[in-house]
């Protein structure tokens, strides 16, 4: 029982790898294996040893077919052994037991392959934005339109009214934006008219005044001046008169000889009392009294003082006299120039008063007119008041204005455009069909749903196709594609990678019918498709995961992977390539280490190490690789003799 389950694992196992098999023998572009020619006779052997081989050496890694990588690589290995006996048919005969390559300069390309369905690469749903009867239709389904292009128009009475209303009230409001203008500039015209009477009249009053100051001057400043000029001649003489007898001076002589006056006569009367007193302090003592001769020398001493204060108070009193006749002397003479002084002063009074009378009698004869009133704030007030009114004016016309231009926009909604250019698609629009809940259309021949077209952008076009598991994770936004078409043969449009899924879209059958490896979708653009193209035709994607311009490259068979990095046997002398036989010695190589870019089954990229030109060692005796590192060229050029030793070295 367990044999056969182990049967059926391996079958189904071998059935994945047929499946691979296919895919990567399509993206080499390999012939189809029904055109292999039998092989001859001769080789046979080798075919059968190579099979064998193949057998044994399955049984030891079966355990790691199992995993879908290692089914690959088996899968491989027996497709190896097909292209070992049709190169074994085909490869020339050689005398040299070495195979040489050059290195050279190629485009190296790596890709991934797959199909799907061609769709425009966006498109809209036009849907109305009002509701309403259906009046016109200007396209048809096929058309290719313009962005702007009118699809077709709706009726609708209800937005006519509202139109209406709105201009309406949008006349009104600018109606009275006109009166609030109206009404400031009166305002502004009452405060200019107003202004300008009050400054002409303060003007005529100014002028009038000035008039009537000059006659007023010139019949008072004459009087004035007369009068003026007699005070003056009397004011002169008394500051003469009192410069020269100085009553002011003589009145401070006199009253500081008067206060000498009364301190000496105060002094001379505090001198006798003090002789009083001591006199009668004397009497008072007997004559053997010790204080006596005292008091004796006392009353001499005070005798002595009061003769003192005596002749001081005559001093100062002659200086009193003669001080107090002076003083007397100056008032009395400047009494008859004070007089004259105060006289003179009265009549120049009644001269002024005169002059004063004269010049209001000239001022008289001139009318001074009345200025009117001008007040400048309450004419400020209501031009404020005017400027208010505008901006409230304004501001409902503003208000109007918004209402009609959302009144015409919904207007202009009634006339359905393209928003954006491509090919309409789908299209339901009929003259007379109601649209949304507009009533008074029919419906019987239409439709009535609120989307009525759909518009596809084909200036580019989107292909989605489904990548397995095993090359998903080569495959880039941004890399580059190429897109054929089966019904356009002999075309192919460059394309880009724009999406890749990060989550599985489903997963394959296998030949056997069990579940598959799982899928993953990638989108590609085609930025400018040809015009032949439709949307719904079936595409063909090969996306290069790799795209290198000349780089270098090499067989792949000409690595040799040692413990210490990749390296590159090169032919010291490029001319003994041609001299090689089966007898000669071994040519003389140089082991080069490489830096390997990119490598596929066949080819490898060398980013370092070697020159455009060199000849590398591909095989030859010495080189054969083990089961493990063989390409399909490796396959290809072994001998019998080689397979043979392969496959003892397995059995071993």
């Amino acid at each position: 029982m367990a044999s056969d389950d182990f049967s059926s694992q391996e079958t189904q196992l071998l059935a994945d790898e047929t499946q691979l098999l296919e895919r990567e023998t399509q993206s080499l572009e390999t012939p189809a294996f029904d055109t292999i020619q039998p092989p001859a006779d001769e080789e046979q052997e080798a075919l059968a040893a190579l099979k064998a081989l193949e057998e044994r050496r399955a049984a030891r890694r079966r355990s790691v077919l199992i995993k879908a990588g290692a089914a690959a690589g088996a899968l491989a290995l027996v497709v190896g052994g097909f292209f070992f006996a049709r190169s074994a048919l085909n490869k020339p005969k050689t005398n040299s037991p070495y195979e040489f390559a050059e290195v050279t300069r190629d485009d190296f390309k790596v890709s991934v392959q797959g199909s799907g369905a061609l769709q425009p690469y966006a498109q809209v749903v036009v849907t109305p934005e009002v509701d309403g009867i259906i009046d016109t239709v200007n396209v048809s389904e096929g058309q290719q339109v313009k962005a702007g292009d009118v699809l077709f128009t709706l009726r609708n009475s209800e937005i006519d009214k509202s139109i209406a209303d709105a201009e309406e009230a949008y006349s009104k409001a600018q109606a009275e934006v006109s009166k609030a203008y109206e009404a400031l500039s009166k305002a502004e015209g009452e405060r200019d008219t107003a202004k300008a009477k009050h400054d002409s009249a303060q003007a005529a009053a100014d002028s009038a005044q000035a008039q009537a100051q000059a006659a007023y001057d010139a019949a008072f400043n004459p009087i004035k001046n007369d009068a003026d000029a007699k005070f003056a001649v009397v004011q002169k003489r008394y500051d003469d008169q009192k410069k020269i007898w100085d009553p002011e001076g003589k009145k401070k002589l006199y009253d500081e000889a008067t206060s000498d006056y009364v301190e000496a006569q105060s002094k001379c009367d505090q001198a006798e009392v003090d002789l009083d007193i001591a006199e009668k302090y004397e009497a008072s003592l007997d004559d053997d009294d010790p204080k006596k001769e005292a008091a004796k020398r006392q009353v001499m001493e005070a005798k002595e003082a009061l003769g003192i204060a005596v002749t001081n108070l005559e001093i100062t009193r002659e200086a009193f006299d003669e001080a107090a006749s002076t003083y007397k002397d100056a008032t009395d003479h400047m009494k008859q120039y004070e007089d004259e002084l105060a006289q003179a002063s009265t009549a120049h009074q009644e001269a002024l008063a005169a002059a004063a009378s004269a010049g209001d009698a000239a001022k008289s004869r001139y009318a001074i007119p009345d200025v009117p009133s001008y007040d400048e704030a309450s004419f400020d007030s209501s031009i404020e008041s005017a400027r208010s009114g505008i901006t409230s004016a304004e501001s409902s016309l503003k208000t109007a204005e918004r209402a009609l231009n959302t009144e015409k926009e919904k207007g202009e909604k009634r006339t359905v455009k393209a928003p954006k250019p491509g090919n309409i698609i789908s299209f339901s629009a009929v003259v007379g069909a109601s649209v949304g809940g507009a009533s008074g259309g029919t419906t019987s021949s239409s439709k009535s749903t609120s989307s009525l077209a759909t518009i596809a952008d084909v200036s580019q076009m989107r292909v989605s196709l489904e990548i397995n598991e095993i090359d998903i994770t080569s495959v880039k936004a941004g890399q580059r594609a190429t897109v054929t078409f089966a019904s356009v043969p002999g075309l192919e449009q460059e394309a880009r990678v724009v999406d890749v899924a990060t989550v599985s879209s489903g997963s394959g059958e296998s030949a056997g019918g069990a579940s598959g490896v799982a899928t993953f979708t990638v989108d590609c653009v085609i930025p400018k498709p040809d015009s032949r193209l439709k949307p719904g035709m079936t595409a063909t994607i090969t996306i290069y995961t790799t795209d290198l311009q000349n780089v270098l490259v090499v067989p792949a068979a000409a690595l040799r992977e040692l413990s210490d990095g990749i390296f590159v046997d090169v032919l010291d002398d490029p001319s003994e390539m041609d001299k090689l036989t089966e007898d000669s010695p071994a040519p003389k190589t140089t082991r080069v280490k490489v830096k390997v870019l990119q490598q596929s089954s066949s080819q490898a990229v060398i980013e370092s190490g070697l020159s455009e030109g060199d000849i590398v060692l591909v095989s030859g005796p010495g080189t054969t690789k083990s089961i493990d590192e063989m390409t399909q060229e490796d396959i290809d050029a072994l001998s019998p003799e080689e397979i043979d030793a392969l496959s003892s070295s397995m059995d071993e």
